[in-house]
């Protein structure tokens, strides 16, 4: 919708908060500059010059107004094997969450006492699978392999630290 409107319009740069990190494939796809701010900065921002606002209209206004003032550049989006391999730590903590959970669900007998008991069973499979796959990844890829290589020579750094170290922190990715 909005999307095919945007080319028609000359952009110097489209600015969202942290929770657009969704569209920003999307337009990088289409060729347009983005950046993703960090929502409290942005709102510390607007309250700081006094156009802090729930309408929409406003909210945008402040956002402009905070990407020029702080001269905000459009960051390059990361290739999508290194998108992919940012995710996976996520979700193998969000699958650790369920394991727990599943693991104190009551059950009373037979057949759901039997699904009960596999689940955390079967979490555990998929969360081994999850953690796994970026050293698959790593290895794959000569960056990757490097960087993984360099953080597991660091005393108690092993294969887990050496996958999920770099998703949280910029300056250890590729």
């Amino acid at each position: 919708m909005l999307l095919g409107r945007l080319p028609s319009v000359r952009l110097k740069l489209v600015v969202m908060g942290a929770t657009g990190k969704l569209e920003l494939p999307a337009l990088a796809a289409a060729g347009l500059p983005a950046a993703a701010v960090n929502p409290r900065q942005a709102r510390d921002f607007a309250k700081a010059t006094g156009r802090l606002a729930k309408a929409e209209a406003i909210e945008a206004a402040a956002l402009a107004h905070f990407a020029r003032a702080i001269r905000l550049e459009a960051r390059p989006l990361p290739d999508a094997a290194t998108r992919e391999r940012q995710g996976l730590p996520g979700r193998r903590r969000r699958l650790i969450g369920k394991r727990a959970m599943s693991a104190t669900r009551p059950a009373t007998a037979g057949r759901a006492l039997r699904d009960v008991e596999a689940h955390p069973r079967w979490l555990g499979r998929r969360i081994t699978g999850v953690g796994e796959e970026p050293g698959r990844l790593d290895r794959a890829s000569p960056p990757y392999r490097g960087r993984d290589d360099l953080l597991r020579g660091i005393p108690g750094i092993g294969p887990m630290a050496s996958r999920t170290l770099p998703a949280g922190r910029p300056g250890l990715r590729g």
